[in-house]
């Protein structure tokens, strides 16, 4: 008797905090995955981004004649530092690391180069691939921040056959003290051979706006195709975890790009040469 009195109290447990869990679920998607940290994150990058929007190279541009090589000095498109390299790819301009232009919609945005590099993997069989990661940024008519554009580029390059394939994580905004993040969208395209060049940059990265649909487009609360919950949690996680490290290297950009500012005026201040 006991046994069966345990066992019926244990199930009773289990039913009740499955529904305080699902009532908690439901209370947040309805207050649209709010979070005081990714408020935080906004305000500071929007903050440091305003500052920063003056001190930004300009993008120079789709490449204009395919055929010609990105590093070629002939070309005058790339700075001193890249074109010591053999490919612009593997070591990439310090120069260009935040940059801004406009996309083909008219709007001005600025990219910040998260990481570029390579990568190995052996499962599930040896490959390896090329990956760039960068961050577009948007400020409004009030000089917030206006849209976030997560963006990672992998090219495949083992064996006979290149595969092209990018990943998005985007927050059209708004943004704002107890702001929703519920309209995040994840992006997904595969290109089995190149992408059209004038959606790259002259370092060969993918621009903001992209002709054709992408394979998989989902929003984090759809109310048309909801997804489980443990999914959208893990989204804004990593939604998250992005941004801090976005933050960190915009805070770090800023101090570099102040500090040659300042460095450069303080050249022309010096009159007696001692700063050539």
């Amino acid at each position: 008797m006991s046994v069966i009195i345990s066992v019926s109290l244990a199930s009773s447990l289990s039913a009740r905090q499955g529904l305080v869990e699902r009532r908690n679920q439901e209370k947040i998607r309805t207050a649209g995955f709010a979070d005081v940290e990714l408020d935080r994150l906004h305000a500071e990058i929007g903050q440091t981004l305003f500052d920063l929007q003056a001190l930004a190279v300009p993008e120079e541009g789709p490449i204009k004649d395919p055929t010609a090589r990105p590093t070629d000095p002939r070309e005058g498109q790339v700075d001193a530092d890249t074109l010591k390299q053999d490919t612009i790819e593997l070591v990439p301009s310090r120069r260009r690391a935040f940059v801004r232009g406009t996309d083909s919609k008219g709007r001005t945005y600025f990219r910040l180069r998260i990481t570029e590099g390579l990568n190995y993997t052996t499962e599930p069989t040896p490959d390896r691939f090329l990956f760039k990661a960068h961050a577009y940024l948007y400020l409004d008519e009030q000089g917030k921040l206006g849209e976030v554009l997560l963006q990672f580029y992998r090219m495949r390059f083992s064996g006979m056959e290149y595969t092209r394939e990018i990943r998005r994580i985007r927050h059209p905004g708004p943004f704002g003290a107890g702001a929703a993040q519920s309209p995040i969208q994840i992006e997904f395209r595969s290109y089995p051979t190149s992408l059209p060049h004038n959606e790259l940059a002259i370092d060969d990265v993918p621009l903001p706006v992209l002709s054709g649909e992408p394979q998989l487009l989902t929003v984090l609360h759809s109310a048309d195709d909801p997804m489980p919950f443990d999914k959208q949690a893990r989204i804004v996680e990593t939604y998250r975890s992005l941004l801090r490290k976005l933050n960190r290297q915009l805070s770090r950009q800023r101090q570099i790009l102040e500090l040659d500012r300042n460095s450069s005026i303080e050249r022309a201040l010096d009159f007696t040469g001692t700063s050539f």
